[in-house]
């Protein structure tokens, strides 16, 4: 399948029409930024193949605050030389239009022709789902989802399982199948796909169990019973001591007197808390007090480096004005020294550019001989390919009618074994010169005969016996059998052959045909990728650049003998020796302007140290700032002074509530009432307690308990034997399942095998020696690897997130290969894949890519365009090909 042309309008950001064509059939990249409509166009695709057009559930496509809007999508496309254009408009005057060939379809009848075509399903009603993508879920890659692959590969099991037959022709009959299914139903009876009882087995197995926990239940009731006599009499005699004593009284006592004590306490920790607080100001004022010293102490310091620094700021001013005036000086005698070696590096360029072009010139003309060369073997080959055209056209066999022709074939075969494993066997031994007649038909001698339709057996001088073959699907066999025998005529005759042998024949024909015609088609796409006219225009613009380079020469005439003795050397040298003048210039001038802006800066640092020392020399010297200093200074005693006296007061009434516990007494308080109200409600529970199990003991003792343990044991033993019984049956079965999915698996590993080839196609370029196993479901499987003398093996998903994101794209690309073998539709999109690949890693990824693209229509989108510079095909940038507006 390839794209030719997209034109999307109305939809997301693309308010104006969006148009891609000159689709190429091999990679195509398109790069943006995030949010510049990759996914968008992405989105359009899928909608167009994948979504009702009259669903009302794609709002998401509308343009950014238009909810008026009707979004419009167009599609060119090519299958098997066969070119369609399909046209859908969803939410407003919606309608879906499908050309092929002259042949116009619309609405539903468009939709469904599509999903036959390109192997997917749409939704009864709603949003197209996974589920329903079939092969394009699989090729078509959504952003952030490369890895996740075996969901995709269950939604086109059926698909890809379809292509498989095709590629390697029927392995085994559906009768097989039939009979696993037969074997499955019968087991699926007994047991679950887990193993676990289900129906008859399933029933008898809980009949067992609910008679055995009814004779538990029985047999705890029992000693409950029991238990209950010898309870209520312990309990009885606690109660009587307790409504004696009163435990709870005791506790109530101890719960005051502590509260008293701890009332003591809490008047002593509120004095204590009031201390503290004042002692926590004390610190702050002293905290304050010595940070204005500390500024003092400062302030002093830096009139001293204020004074260094004028002294050295007048020394570093006085160098500068000296080295600025040498260096202006030096900078003149460069100048003409400069200009000298400018006019040298002029002539030599002269000379250079001759010589450049009289070697453009030849190379010009091996390109001019290499173009016609390939220009001549281009036409033989596009004769080459019209000769085969034409062969295979004369050759053409529909892959349906070969297909219904083997299942016609096929089926006439099962339907005669049945026949005579349903018909009745006349065997007989008559004596010489007796003879029998069946149906118009003599019998002598001795034979047999198969009956598979009524007959009349007559006996001379005796009568006539009638025979009805039994089995009652005889009939509808042998009806069966004439309408498979008129099909295989019918498809016969449309292939235009006498047998299938023949049939297959022009079909193995057919397809060597083709593969020649691929190998001119391949050789034609190496020699001339864009066509002949290409190649013709290559010549044509070769031819041109030679003129021109002839008038160029012309033009640039050899300078006088006398002018070429006196160039410096070659173009090189020249270029040296003017390269080391400039260079030698700019560095000085460089000097020169780093020498007067050394000479500024010095002279502004001694201005600013000059101001600076004497505004600070005056601050400090003045008198209300002395005064200020003294103040500090004495308040700063004062403060020290009080915080020591209140710190030893703090520490001595800490310490006496430390020996007096109050945490303890709170818990004492605590336990003290929690004790006196569980021992008042220990009192009432008992109580309580002792009225239940009277009113227990008087009820079991008249259900006869005993007597109808006995009765349940009998139904138990009985229930016991009937599950034994059909548990033997469920582990027979058991055994033929494996037994016959064993034979099952074996076939089904040679329908993996053409699957495998295309696999192992590309994982040596990303795994070297690695191996990676495919699940009966076609998805994959376990990764071996290479780890010293033994292999490693790991599950697909243990992998690394990015390991898994490159194998989901390598197996992606192995079903299209299988695809396309079968005669399938393929189209690959990328929808920014391979982001968390590690760089060399990507580098083996873009090589599996460039093959596939040999062989597949790829669309790859991404926001890295410089990882993808080095694919050989140009990177077309979303922004340029918005329309205006």
């Amino acid at each position: 399948m390839k794209l030719t042309r997209l034109r999307i309008e109305q939809i997301r950001q693309f308010r104006q029409s969006l148009t891609i064509d000159s689709f190429s059939s091999g990679l195509n990249i398109f790069a943006g930024p995030n949010e510049s409509g990759k996914s968008t166009i992405v989105r359009a695709i899928r909608a167009a193949f994948f979504e009702r057009y009259k669903t009302q559930k794609v709002t998401d496509l509308l343009p950014w605050g238009d909810s008026s809007a009707a979004p419009r999508i167009e599609l060119d496309f090519e299958i098997g030389g066969a070119h369609f254009q399909l046209r859908k408009v969803f939410l407003k005057s919606p309608r879906c239009d499908l050309d092929r060939a002259g042949h116009h379809f619309a609405g539903e009848e468009a939709e469904q022709y599509l999903g036959q075509l390109l192997g997917f399903e749409f939704a009864a009603k709603g949003e197209s789902r996974a589920q329903h993508w079939g092969i394009p879920g699989l090729l078509w890659i959504e952003q952030g989802s490369g890895q996740e692959i075996h969901q995709a590969v269950a939604f086109a099991t059926d698909h890809l399982r379809a292509a498989l037959q095709e590629e390697l022709g029927s392995v085994a009959s559906s009768e097989g199948d039939a009979v696993l299914d037969t074997v499955r139903d019968w087991r699926a009876a007994l047991r679950t796909a887990t193993g676990k009882p289900r129906g008859e087995l399933a029933d008898s197995q809980a009949a067992c169990a609910e008679l055995g926990d009814r004779l538990r239940d029985l047999d705890a009731r029992i000693e409950t019973y029991r238990q209950q006599v010898d309870q209520l009499g312990a309990l009885q005699a606690d109660q009587n001591r307790d409504d004696q004593d009163k435990p709870w009284d005791a506790f109530d006592r101890a719960r005051v007197a502590a509260e008293t004590k701890r009332a003591e306490l809490a008047e002593r920790e509120r004095g204590l808390r009031a201390d503290r607080q004042r002692l926590a100001e004390l610190e702050t004022q002293r905290t304050l007090v010595q940070e204005q010293l500390t500024a003092v102490d400062r302030r002093q310091q830096a009139l001293t480096r204020r004074a260094a620094d004028e002294k050295q700021a007048v020394a570093e001013r006085q160098a500068a004005v000296v080295d600025a005036d040498r260096l202006v000086a030096q900078q003149a005698e460069l100048i003409a020294i400069v200009r000298t070696a400018r006019l040298g590096y002029e002539r030599c360029r002269q000379q250079a550019d001759r010589e450049a072009v009289m070697q453009q010139m030849a190379t010009t003309e091996n390109e001019l001989a290499r173009y016609s060369a390939q220009l001549a073997e281009a036409d033989r080959l596009y004769q080459a390919q019209s000769d085969l055209r034409v062969e295979a056209q004369s050759l053409a066999v529909a892959p349906s009618d070969l297909d219904a022709l083997r299942r016609c074939q096929q089926s006439l075969r099962e339907n005669a074994i049945r026949q005579e494993a349903g018909a009745t066997r006349l065997a007989f031994d008559l004596d010489s010169g007796v003879a029998l007649t069946v149906d118009g038909r003599t019998l002598t001698g001795k034979g047999e005969q198969l009956l598979v339709r009524p007959v009349s057996l007559v006996l001379p001088k005796l009568g006539r016996i009638r025979i009805e073959p039994g089995g009652s699907d005889l009939s509808q066999l042998a009806e069966a059998a004439t309408g498979l025998t008129a099909e295989t005529q019918r498809l016969l005759q449309r292939i235009g052959v006498d047998s299938l042998a023949e049939a297959e024949q022009r079909f193995v024909a057919l397809r060597r045909v083709r593969q020649s015609l691929q190998e001119v088609e391949r050789e034609l796409a190496q020699l001339a990728p864009e066509g002949r006219d290409a190649l013709a225009i290559a010549r044509s613009e070769a031819q041109s650049r030679l003129a021109g380079l002839k008038a160029t020469l012309a033009r640039l005439s050899e300078p006088p003998q006398d002018e070429m003795s006196a160039m410096p050397g070659t173009l090189a040298e020249a270029q040296h020796a003017l390269d080391q003048a400039l260079s030698g210039q700019a560095a000085l001038q460089a000097q020169v302007q780093e020498a007067i802006s050394r000479r500024a800066v010095a002279e502004a640092r001694w201005e600013v140290a000059q101001r600076e020392h004497a505004e600070l020399q005056g601050l400090v010297a003045d008198p209300a700032e002395q005064q200020r200093i003294q103040t500090h200074r004495q308040r700063l005693v004062d403060i020290q002074a009080e915080i020591a006296v209140l710190g030893e007061r703090v520490a001595t009434q800490q310490a006496a509530l430390d020996q007096a516990r109050p945490d303890i007494l709170d818990q004492d308080i605590a336990r003290y009432r929690q004790s006196a109200q569980q021992a008042r409600q220990t009192f009432d529970e008992r109580r309580i307690r002792i009225a239940q199990l009277q009113s227990a003991l008087q009820v079991a003792g008249a259900q006869g308990l005993e007597e109808e343990r006995a009765g349940v044991q009998l139904e138990h033993e009985a229930a016991e034997r009937r599950f034994r019984e059909l548990e033997r049956r469920a582990q027979a079965l058991d055994l033929l399942v494996r037994l016959l999915e064993e034979k099952r698996a074996e076939l089904t590993r040679r329908l993996q095998a053409p699957l495998q080839r295309h696999l192992d196609h590309y994982l040596p370029l990303l795994f070297p020696g690695g191996a990676l196993a495919i699940e009966e479901d076609l998805s994959p499987g376990d990764l071996a690897r290479p780890n010293g003398a033994s292999a490693e093996h790991l599950s697909y998903d243990a992998l690394s997130f990015g390991a898994r994101e490159q194998l989901g794209l390598v197996s992606r690309l192995a079903y299209a290969d299988l695809l396309k073998a079968a005669g399938r539709p393929t189209l690959i999109i990328l929808d920014d894949a391979l982001v968390h690949s590690d760089p060399s890693r990507l580098v083996q990824m873009k090589r599996i890519i460039f093959d596939a693209a040999t062989r597949h229509q790829i669309l790859l989108f991404t926001c890295h365009p410089a990882d993808w510079t080095d694919m050989g095909v140009s990177i077309r940038q979303i922004e340029q090909l918005r329309a205006p507006g």
